[in-house]
């Protein structure tokens, strides 16, 4: 099972690229079709990306005009769709919508609110994303997940300000 599921229209591959470097920098499991080319080959997709989808901890689904139009955004928008309507039954949240543009999205019934992605960039919105999967994991989860965000912020800060040294 991943954390963390993404689906998208290939035109936005750039910016989702950057959220699951940033997600995968804070140790998080996320599948990403373009790393897991190994794993899915030889599958039947519509079986694989059906459990993917489904079992995943969140959904991360990247919305646009081109996500409507291709077959299988299209057949994962159905997925996802699907487990939206049980959250709203279930009062959870495990999908977690973003928007390139102001296309209508069917597969997004009110009341859901997505992000943007023009006025936020990958990095926060991956942040955002470890937030939610830090409020909602077990303790001893939560601890091994922080533990990698404080080094990957010290790692970040040491090569940005080359003065500073650990010694250890």
């Amino acid at each position: 099972m991943y954390d963390v599921a993404v689906s998208y229209a290939h035109e936005q591959w750039e910016y989702v690229q950057k959220f699951v470097e940033r997600l995968k920098s804070y140790n998080i499991n996320v599948f990403f079709d373009k790393t897991e080319e190994n794993t899915i080959w030889g599958e039947n997709l519509y079986q694989k990306l059906a459990e993917v989808y489904r079992t995943s901890t969140y959904c991360v689904v990247f919305l646009s005009k081109d996500y409507l139009r291709k077959k299988w955004t299209a057949y994962e928008g159905n997925i996802i769709q699907e487990r939206m309507h049980k959250d709203y039954n279930d009062k959870t949240v495990t999908v977690l919508p973003v928007r390139f543009d102001d296309e209508q999205i069917r597969q997004i019934p009110f009341p859901f609110e997505c992000m943007n992605a023009i006025e936020v960039q990958p990095d926060v919105l991956a942040s955002y994303v470890f937030e939610k999967i830090l409020k909602n994991a077990s303790w001893i989860s939560s601890i091994s997940h922080l533990c990698i965000f404080l080094n990957t912020c010290i790692t970040e800060y040491i090569k940005q300000n080359r003065r500073f040294k650990i010694n250890c």
